[in-house]
């Protein structure tokens, strides 16, 4: 199936106690400068249902104070997320069952460029992947 460069209702991280449970403690979390990446995977029982993978985007206020850059920088990852997704959308098509929750944090200092976050989360999204699929083959 053909991944779709889309980034729809379904695929972002609104409810709170998802994100309760992503930030819980027990999930997994890396850094791929300018980004932190907190992800965490849970198996269901009814795995006929496909679930694609859930992302929250988020930039802090302590180092972008004005929400111009802010909202710039959420909107440059959420951009690179919908180019990149294919991996992570083809990993949750073949293991039905499986519900991934992405935290995407952003941590550099200064206004990244689309190229520097693109390539950031093209490695960070290739490295979830592969995490996945070894915790899989276990």
């Amino acid at each position: 199936m053909m991944v779709k460069h889309s980034f729809t209702k379904q695929e972002r991280l609104c409810s709170l106690s998802a994100i309760e449970w992503l930030f819980d403690g027990k999930g997994r979390a890396f850094n791929a400068h300018p980004l932190r990446i907190v992800y965490k995977a849970q198996t269901e029982e009814d795995e006929s249902t496909v679930h694609l993978p859930q992302i929250l985007i988020s930039v802090s206020k302590k180092k972008f104070h004005n929400a111009v850059d802010r909202n710039r920088t959420k909107r440059l990852i959420r951009e690179a997320y919908r180019l990149e997704k294919a991996p992570l959308a083809a990993f949750c098509e073949e293991n039905k069952g499986c519900r991934l929750t992405v935290a995407l944090i952003f941590i550099g200092n200064a206004l990244p460029s689309f190229e520097e976050i693109r390539q950031a989360l093209r490695s960070s999204l290739a490295r979830i992947v592969k995490s996945l699929q070894h915790e899989n083959a276990l």
